[in-house]
């Protein structure tokens, strides 16, 4: 189920690049490293401060590359050597511990200032986080443990996309 909301979730993406519009080039690294990539998290639907006190790496195949933190900004590491085959983002934080798969340099190097939002929902759900399941499964009433996202919101312009994990 997780691989077809990821599939989702990408299709999605990758629709919304095509509208028509003239197709952009994608950003390069270096223009994209003046960009803000600030960081949250969100448990339990409230906003922890976590500035400077979480960690956050990318893992491809056998690399792993650590981001740098100041505040609650990313720095990113440096990709260029690095083939895109998709990347698993972790995240870890106040006791938490997520995983994100899937994830290409154009997610990663939008181009723009992204807040990248990372959260934990352990509670019953509420109707704040109907966007994380289907119309479907909410109805459906079925409970999880925890519900786990990270979610890229486009700070300047656009359409965000999101993961979702779902811990039964």
């Amino acid at each position: 189920m997780q691989g077809k909301l990821i599939i989702l979730s990408s299709i999605l993406f990758i629709l919304s690049g095509c509208s028509g519009q003239e197709k952009k080039q994608p950003v390069s690294e270096s223009k994209a490293s003046n960009k803000k990539l600030l960081v949250s998290f969100t448990l339990n639907d409230s906003t922890i401060n976590i500035n400077d006190r979480f960690n956050l790496w990318f893992a491809n195949g056998i690399d792993t590359l650590h981001a740098s933190i100041k505040g609650n900004e990313l720095i990113l590491p440096d990709f260029r050597e690095k083939k895109d085959t998709g990347y698993t983002v972790g995240f870890e934080c106040c006791g938490y511990k997520l995983h994100f798969s899937s994830i290409t340099k154009r997610m990663i190097f939008s181009g723009q200032d992204v807040e990248w939002k990372f959260g934990v929902q352990n509670k019953a759900l509420t109707n704040n986080y109907r966007g994380l399941l289907s119309e479907q499964e909410y109805k459906s009433g079925k409970k999880y443990k925890a519900i786990q996202f990270l979610q890229f919101n486009p700070l300047e312009k656009g359409d965000g996309i999101q993961f979702v994990n779902k811990i039964e």
